[in-house]
C-alpha cells in the first residue's frame, strides 16, 4: 500500500516544491485572498440580479433601475479585474516556482 501511495504522491518532490515557494509567500497569500474574493463575487452577481428584477423591473422604477444596472456593471467589471489579477498572479507564481525547481 505504501508503494502505491509513493507512486501517486512523491513526498520528497512535494517537500522540495514547498521549500521553493517560500520566497513567494506574500504573492501566494494574495492569490488565496483573490480566490476568496472571486468566489464571493460569483455569489453576489445572481443575488444582485434577482434583487434588481424583483424590486425595479416587476415594480417599474426606471431611475433606480438605471442606477442599479450601473452598480451591476461595476460589480461585473470589478469581478473581471479580480479574475484577471488572479490568473496573472497564479501564472507568475507557477512559472517562477518551476524555474526555481529546474535550477
Amino acid at each position: 500500500m505504501k508503494k502505491i501511495l509513493n507512486k501517486l504522491l512523491d513526498v520528497s518532490l512535494l517537500v522540495r516544491i514547498l521549500r521553493l515557494e517560500k520566497p513567494f509567500r506574500t504573492k501566494l497569500y494574495m492569490a488565496y485572498v483573490l480566490t476568496i474574493l472571486i468566489a464571493v463575487g460569483a455569489v453576489c452577481n445572481p443575488l444582485l440580479t434577482e434583487y434588481i428584477i424583483n424590486n425595479y423591473v416587476m415594480v417599474p422604477n426606471l431611475p433606480m433601475l438605471t442606477k442599479m444596472t450601473a452598480v451591476l456593471m461595476a460589480v461585473l467589471l470589478f469581478q473581471s479585474l479580480l479574475t484577471f489579477s488572479f490568473t496573472y498572479l497564479a501564472w507568475w507564481l507557477g512559472q517562477n516556482i518551476v524555474q526555481r525547481l529546474r535550477t
